[in-house]
């Protein structure tokens, strides 16, 4: 299963701040594709992150095309690079809370929680 995380930027400043920290979804987005399934029942989670949208806000969008699409939000973004660590922690977050509203069978849930417990652990090791 392959994860794809886009952007939906309503302002400048949110475009380039995502544009900042999205290398850092590089190892977990590899480590995903990597995965593999007991049950597979989609072959993509698309995460759409936000500007538009208040922070902790997650909806799905209907999609037949085998993706479980979502759509989350991060709230008003007007903040330069001294507040990426900042935006980082609210987009894994966003993009945590998608990968548990996929509906997997339990035993790829399992797997995945295992897979987001250690990128965690390695993306924020240090902070």
């Amino acid at each position: 299963m392959h994860l794809s995380i886009g952007i939906a930027s309503e302002t400048r400043a949110f475009g380039k701040a995502m544009r900042r920290i999205r290398p850092g979804f590089d190892a977990l987005v590899a480590s995903f594709a990597a995965q593999p399934l007991a049950h597979p029942i989609h072959e993509f989670l698309l995460v759409g992150l936000t500007n538009s949208q208040p922070l902790g806000f997650l909806e799905e969008a209907p999609n037949r095309d085998g993706t479980f699409q979502v759509l989350c939000g991060l709230g008003p973004w007007e903040h330069g690079p001294e507040r990426d660590a900042e935006l980082r922690r609210m987009a894994w977050d966003a993009v945590r809370r998608s990968i548990e509203a996929c509906p997997f069978s339990a035993p790829d849930r399992a797997a995945f929680a295992h897979l987001l417990a250690d990128e965690e652990r390695h993306a924020f090791a240090g902070t």
